[in-house]
């Protein structure tokens, strides 16, 4: 996905293939600058079987509770340019089986429209 400077970037997490559904444990992003956000309120969510949960970055995310301040300009944004990390970690339920997993993805961020 291309996301333009200063704009916000749709993200989510799809339970389609997910008997059971999937509960939210963390889903963090990491800023080019080394800024880690977390979308907090969203933690604990439960996503239904065949649904999926959308959040707008940066409006539903803030600095993580162990970002490092003496990296990135301590602002969730995309005012930089670069790839910016998705790391979603969460219980998920297939068959009544639940195990926890990390999903891992990523966005750009450019000035140049394509």
């Amino acid at each position: 996905m291309l996301v333009a400077v200063n704009q916000s970037a749709q993200l989510a997490i799809d339970a389609a293939d997910l008997s059971d559904g999937a509960t939210v444990r963390q889903w963090l992003v990491r800023e080019p600058d080394g800024d880690q956000c977390v979308a907090g309120r969203l933690a604990g969510i439960t996503i239904p079987p065949g649904r999926r949960l959308t959040a707008s970055y940066p409006e539903d995310f803030q600095l993580a509770p162990d970002d490092n301040p003496d990296q990135g300009d301590n602002r969730c944004g995309t005012a930089l340019e670069g790839t910016y990390g998705i790391d979603v970690s969460a219980a998920a339920g297939f068959a009544r089986v639940v195990t926890v997993d990390r999903f891992i993805d990523r966005f750009d961020v450019s000035a140049e429209r394509r």
